[in-house]
């Protein structure tokens, strides 16, 4: 038997959605329409094609925009919550990820933008 990886999307699928959609779904190779895929949660939008790469633009920018420490500390929680860290393991490490970010040098840039009321500078520092 031949089987082929699709990065983990089997794990997650089973996770969220009933057995027995799923495997109707990957069984059959049936597609799925985009408006579908929204109501199942796996698109959190759904965007006209000739608005795909000025929203996409759009969002990345809004990320850019962060404090870069903090975005990849947050991701770095985020994917370890998904991979099924135990409670005391992500404990620590939200503990150890809360120190390294509120000691940054970006932390006090945004404090002080913030009581300035001016956008911050983030220096990824």
């Amino acid at each position: 038997m031949e089987c082929f990886r699709i990065g983990g999307a089997t794990l997650v699928l089973g996770q969220r959605f009933s057995i027995p959609k799923i495997k109707k779904w990957l069984y059959t190779g049936e597609r799925i329409t985009s408006e579908v895929a929204k109501e199942w949660d796996i698109v959190q939008e759904v965007v006209a094609e000739e608005n795909l790469l000025s929203r996409a633009m759009e969002v990345a920018g809004s990320i850019a925009a962060k404090a870069p420490i903090g975005v990849r500390c947050l991701k770095a929680l985020l994917d370890s919550a998904a991979s099924g860290m135990t409670e005391d393991g992500s404990y620590h490490l939200e503990t150890t990820y809360t120190r390294l970010t509120f000691d940054s040098e970006d932390t006090a840039e945004g404090v002080r933008a913030f009581s300035e009321k001016r956008i911050p500078v983030f220096k990824n520092k």
